[in-house]
């Protein structure tokens, strides 16, 4: 019964939170929020946005989190890491990242990376 109440809260509210191991000794908080724009009644949802944020603890990266704003266009993404090695190193993937994304029909919008000290 409290798995059936939980779903029915995501469905309802329409967000989902999980704290987690994704694999051995890997924990992970995630969450995805559908973006309530404002709609009149029976128009599409083309203009719905979902928000997901995600943050974990990288072996060659440390404390990594990371926001994906998903549209209809595309999506908007936005990096932290604990420091400038760090941020510099995601930075120096992103065209493989925005390669990647475009073959898969996901245009990246705006990429963007700060470290813990920004």
């Amino acid at each position: 019964r409290p798995l059936v109440q939980q779903q029915l809260d995501a469905a309802a509210t329409q967000r989902l939170v999980w704290h987690g191991e994704v694999w051995p000794n890997q924990a992970m908080d995630w969450e995805l929020v559908r973006e309530d724009e404002r709609r009149a009644e029976g128009e599409e949802a083309e203009n719905t946005a979902w928000r997901t944020s995600l943050r974990l603890d990288m072996p060659n990266l440390g404390h990594v989190e990371a926001v994906l704003r998903l549209t209809a266009t595309g999506m908007h993404l936005a990096l932290s890491a604990p420091d400038d090695a760090g941020a510099r190193r995601l930075r120096a993937a992103s065209p493989q990242l925005a390669t990647a994304l475009d073959a898969a029909g996901v245009p990246l919008l705006s990429f963007k990376v700060r470290h813990g000290a920004d």
